[in-house]
């Protein structure tokens, strides 16, 4: 499998990260992903896409692409906001604010990373992960 991708825009309210669940596990299911690591793309997915309708209120719609390139599954979410995504360091007993931090430890664990691209009408948000392909 050399290049497939999917895009698919989500306006930007609360429906958006299940929408991106649904939309991320049927296309990797689709390519033959097994669950566990459709399991782990749609948890990243979601995160991504709550941290864009989090921090980009301002932008009316989240683009989210999915693609795998040779075997490397990745998913990248834009927001029209300029803003860098910031690491923070949430208190134990806080309610949000690990989003970045449980997208980069499971990127990690699965031999991926992440990152952002800025472009001309705000960023990307990414995520990678090499898994093995197949059930």
């Amino acid at each position: 499998m050399s290049q497939v991708q999917r895009v698919i825009t989500l306006i930007n309210d609360e429906k958006a990260p299940r929408q991106a669940r649904r939309a991320v596990r049927n296309a990797l299911l689709a390519w033959e992903y097994g669950e566990g690591v459709t399991d782990v793309a749609t948890l990243l997915a979601s995160e991504l896409v709550t941290n864009a309708i989090r921090h980009a209120p301002d932008s009316v719609r989240v683009k989210v692409r999915f693609a795998i390139r040779g075997e490397v599954p990745a998913i990248e979410v834009h927001d029209e906001s300029p803003a860098t995504p910031v690491r923070k360091a949430a208190a134990v007993d806080a309610e949000s604010g690990r989003g970045l931090g449980i997208i980069e430890a499971v990127a990690t664990e699965h031999g991926g990373r992440c990152g952002f691209r800025p472009d001309a009408h705000g960023k990307w948000v990414f995520v990678t992960l090499k898994v093995p392909h197949g059930p």
